[in-house]
């Protein structure tokens, strides 16, 4: 089988990260090519992708209506063969008049556009929230299919004792929609209203709430509380999320959430929002905590009932069952052959 996967851009992200896991996955079994259209991608994360895919950038300028760009496009669907052209981004069926046949479409969020869903053969879903969206706004049953990790590469926790609390939160550093704004705030609380002081937050990943977010730490007096790491390679986060006694995911929008499995797989308690991914993938609170979203206080509350019972929340019965989980229902094998089977359908 011949399967093109098509995007935009290619930059650091939850869709972008779990895009390369599944080409990784899909080529050892079909010939795989990705063709990123815009000249806006972060070179690392390609250079993770496998030399068995091939790699086609257009390089066109955002925004650009030059139709250089659509006929070089054209002309690598053409080379390609393609069986499938699997789009990741709702508005590339403009592109691709008369292929509905071949296409399909991964809704990754849902505040995507739903008047372009119905321009595509198939339209897949990564979570049921996203999938209802899609049916209440477009009259579409997408077939739900769960974003994966490669499970088997993440290092579980085995000491659960600790003198500072460390928190950790991963993320695109947009706090419109991520809201690590709230978590700062959270955290604020927590040191000068709860008086917990032995706490220590780290963010890591980059994006353009980063001056933002620095600027709301130091003007809440948190400078020796919080730490920004940048972006970090994936393989050394998969090693050491186990140091970390807590993975706080505050969302005010997700579709999904790949940090939070991260997180259960590495034996780490989760705390998320209770937007409709995250809550999903925790099941309501059966396999991680959760807080009302935007809410500081509560967020704050939460994180100090975990401390306090953090015996209960770190026993190893527990979390072993949550990792058991995770790694059943969340790995990247499973998506990939998913996907591969609903192409042949």
């Amino acid at each position: 089988m011949k399967i093109v996967h098509l995007i935009w851009a290619f930059p650091v992200g939850g869709t972008e990260t779990m895009l390369v896991e599944l080409v990784n996955r899909q080529c050892l079994n079909a010939r795989i090519t990705l063709i990123i259209i815009n000249n806006y991608y972060n070179i690392q994360l390609v250079n993770k992708i496998s030399k068995e895919v091939k790699i086609v950038k257009l390089n066109r300028p955002s925004r650009s209506i030059n139709p250089f760009y659509i006929l070089q496009l054209w002309f690598v669907l053409i080379l390609s063969r393609a069986n499938v052209v699997h789009c990741h981004n709702e508005n590339l069926c403009k592109l691709l008049p008369g292929l509905k046949k071949k296409t399909s479409l991964t809704v990754h969020a849902i505040s995507f556009i739903p008047k372009y869903f119905k321009y595509y053969y198939k339209v897949f879903a990564i979570s049921k929230s996203v999938r209802d969206f899609i049916l209440r706004e477009s009259g579409i049953n997408a077939k739900l299919i769960y974003n994966g990790i490669d499970t088997s590469a993440i290092k579980a926790k085995q000491n659960f004792d600790f003198e500072c609390f460390k928190i950790v939160q991963i993320s695109r550093l947009d706090h419109y929609i991520k809201g690590q704004d709230v978590l700062i705030k959270s955290l604020k609380y927590v040191v000068f209203n709860l008086d917990i002081k032995n706490i220590q937050l780290d963010f890591i990943g980059g994006g353009p709430s980063l001056e933002y977010l620095k600027g709301l730490v130091t003007s809440n007096h948190l400078e020796d509380y919080v730490c920004f790491r940048g972006e970090i390679e994936k393989s050394s986060i998969y090693n050491t999320i186990c140091d970390y006694n807590l993975l706080v995911q505050p969302s005010l929008h997700e579709g999904f959430g790949l940090t939070i499995i991260e997180g259960m797989v590495a034996r780490v308690p989760v705390l998320v929002s209770n937007v409709d991914g995250p809550i999903e993938i925790i099941q309501s609170g059966k396999f991680g905590s959760y807080f009302n979203s935007g809410d500081i206080v509560n967020c704050a509350l939460k994180i100090k009932e975990i401390i306090e019972k953090y015996s209960f929340y770190a026993s190893i019965y527990r979390l072993d069952m949550i990792r058991e989980y995770a790694i059943t229902n969340f790995n990247i094998s499973a998506t990939a052959d998913n996907y591969l089977n609903e192409y042949l359908d």
